[in-house]
């Protein structure tokens, strides 16, 4: 298991994901590295050399402002070490992708393999050949650092805090998402998978409640997807991948479980007036009440469809909950 391996170990399968990453980048993108400044670089170079204005923003200050006076006073004009350092980057981003699959549970192999791809993924052309992209290899970065350390069980959790702030402090994007699912999710939907397993009547049949749902792993993927692509930054991202009736989603979680489905129908009424409540209101008017999002053109705008399917994303989540109430 990852979380027992030696700190050796985990060492030296890290320098194993750099190399494969390095190898992997260079094959595709080693031209990147003879590449003149573009257009976008030059507007960032002059900014930061004082020849053009550039008023104080936080916007991106650590990708633009910060990053290319600290650059331009450590590599000079020359493009040659600025594309090593956004190739280092790349490679640094492709590590941390073998990290979180460790994390996430992954063998050494399929983490290895997960770590080569990224880096030789044609997505990243643009962010490799261009020094202004920046931006995104940043982001990147501390997107996935950020990820890995939330996932850990010690204090260094918290780090993901500080990690996220400067991911956004490079290049802002905002995802919005609704219901979102998985092994071990809190809220709303863990509680929905208590009362199917505790055998609770819910009056819940008959309502027309759609919902828009994503599941965790889809969410991770699609928000990876969203770094690296160009399409992405400075806008909003509704995100779903899923729309699901509440009943119908009820009735699967109580098959995956073996449980019987006890719906009954109420009057809408009688669910208005529960709605009030307020402590038994704000769930209800969540299962009761449609929440749809379009996503089609987030998916066109950044080529996405969700990897994994609702009905195992469903069985993935019922079996960790299963695990983890023993």
């Amino acid at each position: 298991m990852p979380g027992t391996a030696r700190p050796e170990s985990r060492w030296k399968d890290g320098a194993i994901a750099a190399a494969v990453a390095l190898v992997a980048a260079l094959l595709p993108y080693h031209r990147a590295l003879r590449f003149p400044f573009s257009l976008d670089d030059y507007t960032y170079l002059f900014q930061a050399s004082g020849l053009d204005a550039a008023p104080f923003t936080v916007r991106r200050w650590l990708a633009v402002r910060g990053y290319f006076e600290l650059a331009l006073g450590l590599f000079g004009p020359s493009p040659v070490p600025w594309h090593i350092a956004g190739m280092a980057l790349h490679v640094a981003n492709a590590v941390w992708v073998f990290l979180l699959a460790r994390r996430l549970g992954a063998t050494r192999a399929a983490g290895w393999i997960a770590c080569g791809l990224f880096a030789c993924s044609p997505l990243a052309f643009t962010a490799v050949y261009w020094t202004a992209c920046i931006q995104e290899l940043g982001s990147c970065c501390f997107v996935l650092a950020a990820a890995c350390l939330a996932l850990r069980q010690d204090r260094w959790r918290w780090g993901s805090v500080p990690a996220f702030a400067a991911a956004m402090l490079c290049k802002e994007s905002v995802v919005a998402a609704p219901l979102v699912f998985g092994a071990g999710a809190p809220g709303s939907f863990q509680c929905l998978l208590q009362a199917v397993d505790r055998g609770l009547p819910l009056p819940l049949r008959g309502t027309d409640a759609w919902r828009s749902v994503i599941f965790i792993r889809n969410f991770a993927d699609l928000i990876l997807r969203s770094v690296v692509h160009p399409q992405a930054g400075g806008r909003i991202l509704l995100v779903s991948d899923y729309d699901v009736q509440v009943p119908a989603l009820i009735a699967r979680l109580a098959a995956l479980m073996d449980r019987p489905e006890r719906m009954w129908r109420c009057p809408r009424v009688l669910l208005g007036a529960a709605a009030c409540v307020p402590v038994l209101g704000a769930p209800l008017r969540r299962l009761t009440r449609s929440l749809l999002i379009d996503s089609s053109s987030v998916r066109r705008a950044l080529d996405w469809s969700p990897p994994v399917g609702l009905d195992e994303a469903l069985a993935e989540t019922v079996r960790g909950y299963l695990a983890a109430r023993g």
